[in-house]
């Protein structure tokens, strides 16, 4: 609390939040219920909200473990805070937080340490595209050296996911 009354600039990164650490944040930052109830409930669509002291965006980054998913972030900007919040760890983040670039990216503005971080969600996107996209022309590879209608079934099947995510 007595860091955000001190009008200085402020990330505050949550991953998996409970229902008293989001009733905080909204009380300290005079956030909308809406905003509060957005946060705590996933699977939320896609959006931009304007309220009078910050902005609330809803975006879906992609994780890559045995398989890949879309992985809800929840973004609030004000003019002295951001504050995203997740339901699992971003690695980009956190690597990010350990970095130098922060203080050299906070000193610009809250809005451009937010702008680094979605970029930092984009890139990852591309990099998982990319390596469907590789495993996808090996499986073609095989397929032309030997015919076999599992393996059409399976480039079909990575094809759906890899459209279903560029939809997104």
């Amino acid at each position: 609390k007595s860091l955000a009354k001190d009008k200085k600039r402020l990330w505050i990164d949550l991953t998996n939040p409970t229902e008293n650490e989001v009733s905080l944040i909204k009380e300290v930052f005079s956030l909308h219920p809406i905003t509060a109830e957005d946060i705590v409930t996933k699977n939320t669509r896609v959006k931009v909200e304007v309220f009078e002291n910050y902005m609330f965006v809803v975006l879906y980054g992609i994780y890559k473990n045995k398989n890949i998913g879309l992985r809800e972030t929840d973004i609030i900007l004000g003019k002295d805070f951001l504050i995203t919040s997740h339901t699992q760890k971003i690695e980009a983040f956190d690597n990010f937080k350990a970095d130098k670039r922060l203080a050299t990216v906070s000193k610009s503005g809250m809005d451009f340490l937010m702008h680094s971080l979605i970029d930092m969600e984009v890139d990852n996107f591309l990099n998982i595209l990319e390596q469907f996209n590789d495993v996808i022309d090996k499986i073609e590879d095989r397929i032309i050296k030997r015919p076999d209608p599992h393996i059409v079934e399976k480039i079909l099947n990575l094809k759906r996911r890899v459209n279903r995510i560029k939809k997104i």
